[in-house]
C-alpha cells in the first residue's frame, strides 16, 4: 500500500516593488580629491634590481661606491614591518655591503648614506583652506645615541649630499626605537627647517619639485653592537581640503530586518523604510549635516543628522520613518544630501534626486494546491508517481518557486527532496513532476509536502 498525504507548506515572502517612473539622475564624479603621491613597501620579486622606479620616479642611493655602506633592500624574516610570508622586505642603512647580514651585523662607522626619491608636488593641498599633505613610514632603529642619527629629509630643488640643505619631517638622534617597529606620521605643515624652526611648506608656497630622503649618519666611533635603521612602508598623500557628498540612489528595506537583502518591490499594505546611498569624498570629517527625505509637495518626511568621514567611503543609511502605502498609484519623493548647505562642497549639484515610485496592488503570498495526491491520499502500484500541483503567486511579475519533499511521517518538515523537485519555477499553471519510486517500495507509506516562496 503506497499512501501519499496532502501536506502543504507555504512560505510566503514579502517584498516591495519599486518602479521608477523617471530616469535617475546620474551624478558627476566628485572633484574633492585625495591624491596618493607615493606608496613604497619595497615588495618586488627577488632579483629585481634596486633602486627601482615607483609612481613614475626613481629611487636613488648615495654613495654609489659598492665598497661603502649604503641603503639597500633586505629580504629578512624579522626586520620588516609586516609579519607575513609575503611582505618580508625593508631597506637597511648598510644593506649595500654583501659582507654584512642585516639583523646580525652592526652598521659600520663612518656611514653617511641617502636613499632619495622625487620629484613630486603637493600643489593640490594649497588650493583651498583645508588642504593637507602628509605621510607616514615605519622605522626599526638601534643606534649609538652619541655617534649615529637618522633623518627623514625633504627639500625643494633636487638631491643634495649636504645634510644642511635638507629640512626634516622626522629626526632620531636618541639611539633609535628600542628595537621596535614604530610608525611615524608627519605633515607638510610642520617641517623642521634646516636652521631649526618649524615651517609650513604649504603656507610658504614650497609646493613643487620636492624630494624626500632617508638619511643615516654614523661617525668614526667603533660600533660593536648596534644594528642600525630599517625603514618600511612609506606613504605620501595630499588632499585639496574640499568635501563632497555624492548621491548614489536609494534602497527599500524591511523595517524588521534592516540588515537583510533590500526589497525589490513595493505594494499596498507593505511597510517599508527608505535608505539613502551616497559616497563621501575627502579626508575630512564633515560638518553636522541633514540628509532629508521630502514628499511630492516638498514636505519633510524624515531627516538623518550626523557627521561623516570622507576618503571615498560608501554609505547606506535608513531614514527613521516607516510608511505603508494604502492605495495603488504614484508616489513622488526627493532625497537631498546636506539639504541646509552646512558643508562647503566641491559640487553641490550631485546631492539630490527626485523620482516617482509606482505602488502596485497588495503583495499576496504564493499558494499551492495539490491535485495528485489529493487530500485523501492515493494507493499506487506503479514505479512512477505523478506529483501534480497548481501553484500561483501575485503579482505574476514576481518570481516564486516550489520545492517538493517526501518523508515517512507527517510530524514535521524535515523530509528529503524529491529528485528533480528543488527550486521549481512557479508557472501559474498546473505542473507535474514524475517521481520514480521503484518496485521494492510499493508496500511503504510516504508523505509529500511542498515548500513555496517568492523572492521577498
Amino acid at each position: 500500500m503506497f499512501k501519499l498525504a496532502n501536506v502543504l507548506r507555504s512560505w510566503a515572502g514579502f517584498t516591495l516593488l519599486l518602479a521608477l517612473m523617471c530616469t535617475m539622475l546620474v551624478a558627476p564624479f566628485a572633484s574633492a580629491q585625495f591624491t596618493s603621491i607615493l606608496q613604497e613597501g619595497w615588495e618586488k620579486p627577488v632579483g629585481t634590481v634596486f633602486p627601482w622606479q615607483t609612481y613614475g620616479h626613481w629611487w636613488a642611493v648615495s654613495p654609489t661606491n659598492p665598497s661603502l655602506p649604503a641603503w639597500d633592500i633586505e629580504f629578512n624574516s624579522i626586520y620588516h614591518h609586516h609579519g607575513n610570508d609575503i611582505e618580508v622586505t625593508s631597506v637597511w642603512c648598510a644593506g649595500s655591503l654583501n659582507s654584512l647580514e642585516a639583523g646580525i651585523d652592526p652598521y659600520p662607522p663612518n656611514t653617511y648614506t641617502h636613499l632619495y626619491w622625487g620629484p613630486f608636488d603637493i600643489e593640490a593641498a594649497a588650493q583651498y583652506e583645508d588642504g593637507e599633505a602628509y605621510g607616514s613610514f615605519w622605522i626599526w632603529a638601534d643606534m649609538d645615541s652619541q655617534h649615529a642619527s637618522f633623518y627623514f629629509g625633504v627639500r625643494q630643488g633636487g638631491y643634495s649630499s649636504n645634510l644642511n640643505d635638507w629640512d626634516f619631517m622626522y629626526m632620531n638622534e636618541e639611539g633609535g626605537t628600542n628595537q621596535n617597529w614604530v610608525q611615524v606620521s608627519f605633515d607638510f605643515d610642520h617641517v623642521i627647517a634646516a636652521p631649526g624652526d618649524t615651517i609650513s611648506y604649504i603656507d610658504e608656497g614650497i609646493l613643487d619639485n620636492l624630494w624626500i630622503s632617508l638619511i643615516f649618519y654614523s661617525d668614526s666611533n667603533p660600533n660593536p653592537e648596534h644594528l642600525g635603521v630599517f625603514i618600511d612602508d612609506i606613504a605620501l598623500a595630499s588632499n585639496d581640503g574640499l568635501y563632497d557628498f555624492d548621491y548614489r540612489g536609494y534602497e527599500l528595506i524591511d523595517p524588521d530586518d534592516p540588515d537583510g537583502d533590500p526589497y525589490e518591490n513595493l505594494y499596498v499594505g507593505t511597510p517599508v523604510q527608505m535608505a539613502v546611498k551616497w559616497k563621501s569624498y575627502s579626508d575630512l570629517l564633515s560638518e553636522i549635516c541633514d540628509h532629508v527625505l521630502y514628499d511630492g509637495n516638498n514636505n519633510v518626511l524624515s531627516t538623518i543628522t550626523d557627521q561623516w568621514q570622507g576618503r571615498s567611503l560608501a554609505y547606506s543609511e535608513p531614514f527613521p520613518i516607516t510608511f505603508t502605502p494604502q492605495q495603488e498609484g504614484t508616489l513622488t519623493f526627493t532625497i537631498y544630501l546636506d539639504a541646509n548647505d552646512d558643508q562647503l562642497e566641491s559640487d553641490e549639484e550631485n546631492n539630490y534626486d527626485t523620482f516617482d515610485i509606482q505602488v502596485l496592488g497588495a503583495n499576496n503570498p504564493p499558494e499551492l494546491e495539490w491535485i495528485n495526491p489529493s487530500a485523501g491520499g492515493i494507493s499506487q502500484t506503479e514505479d512512477v508517481i505523478d506529483l501534480i500541483y497548481y501553484a500561483t503567486n501575485s503579482p505574476v511579475e514576481e518570481d516564486s518557486y516550489v520545492s517538493l519533499y517526501w518523508d515517512y511521517t507527517d510530524d514535521d518538515f524535515s523530509g528529503t527532496l524529491v529528485p528533480g523537485g528543488g527550486n521549481r519555477y512557479v508557472t501559474q499553471t498546473v505542473d507535474t513532476l514524475a517521481w520514480y519510486i521503484g518496485q521494492n517500495t510499493w508496500e511503504m507509506e510516504y508523505y509529500v509536502y511542498a515548500k513555496i516562496w517568492d523572492d521577498n
